[in-house]
């Protein structure tokens, strides 16, 4: 009960003084609540919930982060379970697998850049309509394309994505570029795992530009069952013959959406120009087999994927790999096994499974696959030679005590190596949250770029 005597409001509560966090549900006659579920490292089992006051109530004391997400176990009253999200709490974070729900504990706020693209983006929706208008009181087109006036207008151009230009669609302006998928065929193109696994839908208006008699066609590895496909995303002022650094991404089509990861690397370029960049976000159709240290997707990614792009747009400075968890974990092991590829690798709470730290992880299937290549890196340290590596993880996560190991293994190998531990778990707003500056920085060592810091 409230100090008056009456019932308090359902829903998630922080004490001020201690941090503890209070959920509290009313009664429901469809289900009843069983326990709170989150993935936080160190928490033991899910907080269970029990009757107080005539209310459901389950208590977790503070935890290592400045956002939490769950969901709710709730046993339906004519029979069976599952994980809902609280119908007392509005508040949703967006993920791979659906909606959480979202508690925000006292002193958390958003990175900074978001408010300068918020801003930004404002700023050339006015500016657009301005040139618009003044384009009709001066008596030019009637119905000019908005776009065509935002690109007038803005002075910062974001990164746009390639149209198909086979699709019947106007030559875009300015003109754009694309990449081809690279695929490498399944051994048992009829495995259920290949069936159920998560296929890339097909980027807007297509895939890219390559002439057809430099286009080896498919990579074939008689030994994999793996993919990848990519789609290219290119400031909207560029040209294919600029030369521009690039960055490659794991889990890109989700980096975009979730973390938007995009918004960020439009904005560090308007800090700092030598930062603009084309990026590759690649999206694999077997997930796990692709990025759980997979000899034959490395090779798919650095020799067929890579050279496509170079034939297709001029390229400068050395590439930047990145991705998380066990994207994050694929990229760092195609630049040990493809010495040279990579000047610098950003990876986001990479799954460096070791026995001594992640002995939960034995079922997965690839475990031991995973287990050996970590072993390996700075054996022979000559693989890692000028790699800079960046490494975030959140505070909350099983895969603290790994990318800790991973940092400490990097550097007595004299990889330049910086770990940056955020208080949050392992999600995509935490991943976004913790982009800066520890990407800015990455892209200005691996590109000779200042990376002047924000103002």
């Amino acid at each position: 009960m409230g100090p008056d005597g009456s019932r308090q409001r359902p829903g998630p509560t922080v004490d001020p003084l201690t941090g503890e966090v209070t959920f509290r549900l009313d009664d429901d006659p469809r289900w009843r609540p069983r326990s709170v579920w989150f993935h936080l490292r160190a928490y033991g089992a899910d907080p269970a919930f029990h009757p107080e006051d005539g209310q459901w109530v389950a208590r977790i004391p503070r935890p290592p982060v400045d956002r939490l997400e769950y969901l709710l176990l709730v046993d339906w009253r004519d029979g069976g379970e599952s994980m809902i999200t609280d119908p007392a709490n509005p508040r949703r974070a967006r993920g791979v697998f659906g909606d959480h729900s979202l508690l925000e504990l006292p002193g958390y706020a958003p990175p900074w850049w978001i408010a300068v693209a918020d801003a930004a983006e404002a700023q050339s929706r006015r500016d657009a309509q301005a040139a618009l208008a003044a384009s009709r009181r001066a008596g030019g087109q009637r119905g000019t394309p908005w776009r065509r006036a935002r690109a007038l207008s803005t002075r910062a151009p974001s990164l746009v994505p390639i149209p198909d230009p086979g699709a019947g669609n106007p030559a875009p302006d300015p003109p754009a570029e694309g990449i081809a998928s690279v695929r490498v065929r399944p051994r048992h193109p009829d495995d259920d795992r290949l069936r159920r696994s998560r296929v890339p839908q097909p980027a807007p208006a297509g895939a890219l530009v390559v002439d057809p008699e430099q286009d080896p066609g498919p990579i074939v590895d008689e030994d994999a069952e793996v993919a990848v496909t990519g789609q290219l995303h290119v400031p909207s002022d560029s040209t294919p013959t600029e030369a521009l650094p690039l960055l490659v991404v794991h889990d890109g089509p989700e980096y975009a959406d979730l973390a938007q990861l995009l918004r960020y690397l439009s904005t560090i370029a308007r800090i700092d120009p030598r930062l603009r960049s084309r990026v590759l976000l690649l999206a694999p159709v077997d997930r796990d087999r692709s990025y759980s240290a997979s000899p034959a997707y490395a090779r798919a990614l650095v020799t067929g994927m890579l050279p496509k792009v170079r034939r297709a747009v001029a390229t400068r400075g050395r590439l930047v790999g990145m991705g998380a968890s066990l994207g994050g974990l694929a990229m760092l092991h195609a630049a040990t096994t493809h010495p040279g590829t990579f000047g610098g690798i950003f990876s986001q709470s990479g799954s460096f499974f070791r026995p001594r730290t992640d002995g939960q992880e034995r079922g997965y299937r690839f475990y031991q696959r995973i287990v050996r290549f970590v072993d390996s890196v700075g054996v022979e340290p000559e693989r890692l030679a000028g790699l800079h590596v960046t490494m975030t993880c959140g505070l909350g996560e099983e895969n603290l005590a790994n990318n800790r190991s991973m940092a400490r293994r990097l550097q007595r190998a004299g990889v330049t190596t910086e770990l940056i531990e955020n208080p949050d778990g392992h999600n995509y707003t935490g991943w976004r949250d913790a982009l800066d500056p520890g990407l800015r920085h990455l892209l200005a060592a691996a590109w000779d770029a200042a990376g002047n810091p924000p103002a």
